[in-house]
């Protein structure tokens, strides 16, 4: 997730941030811990010059609908959808901006470069999507993976990837947008009325 902003950092603590297994063999100067703080080989760093750092280059906290979507629609935006904020759920922020210059939303009153359309898993189960309203198609690239785990008591947690999902831009119902769609027997967001944290590698 983030690593801590004071006291002791261990390159165990560094190793596991980057996706490595704790305990497993690790050094300061392997490419991915180095790449966490933009770190060429061979310059000094400190273990304090990881504070704060973090491999996730885009977090959110969704909390989900009371009824029909296990996730969220965005009911701020340039849609015609009329959804309900029972139906809605809530996100902490509805800008996407997993790679600088991904494209502009659809209105001037939304943030840019981007905002969630919506992000949701289909009540079955049986598909998740990801919509960013955007005047042009975004790029298919940027993030590799997005997870998502349960806050408090739940133990949820479960990663997809970007290749394994289905993109399109979409030029009707409610605004153009960018979709990435995948079909899965898992659910990225379980429950309903649930909190999720969403980290995007």
């Amino acid at each position: 997730m983030t690593l801590q902003t004071s006291g002791a950092i261990s390159l165990d603590d560094i190793h596991v941030e980057v996706g490595g297994t704790t305990g497993t063999t690790v050094s300061i100067n392997d490419t991915d811990v180095r790449n966490l703080i933009s770190s060429t080989p061979g310059t000094a760093v400190s273990f304090d010059d990881y504070y704060g750092a973090t491999s996730s280059i885009w977090s959110v906290q969704v909390l989900t609908a009371t009824s029909t979507y296990r996730g969220i629609i965005n009911t701020n935006g340039p849609s015609s959808l009329p959804i309900t904020y029972q139906l809605s759920g809530t996100i902490t922020d509805d800008t996407f901006d997993p790679v600088a210059g991904q494209g502009i939303a659809s209105t001037s009153s939304l943030s840019t470069p981007a905002a969630i359309r919506d992000f949701f898993s289909q009540p079955t189960g049986s598909s998740t999507f990801l919509s960013i309203w955007s005047v042009t198609s975004l790029s298919n690239a940027g993030f590799t993976s997005l997870t998502s785990k349960g806050t408090g008591g739940d133990t949820h947690s479960e990663t997809i990837n970007r290749t394994d999902a289905s993109f399109a831009y979409v030029t009707s119902f409610g605004g153009n947008y960018s979709r990435w769609s995948w079909n899965t027997t898992n659910t990225f967001f379980p429950a309903l009325a649930t909190t999720y944290d969403i980290t995007t590698q």
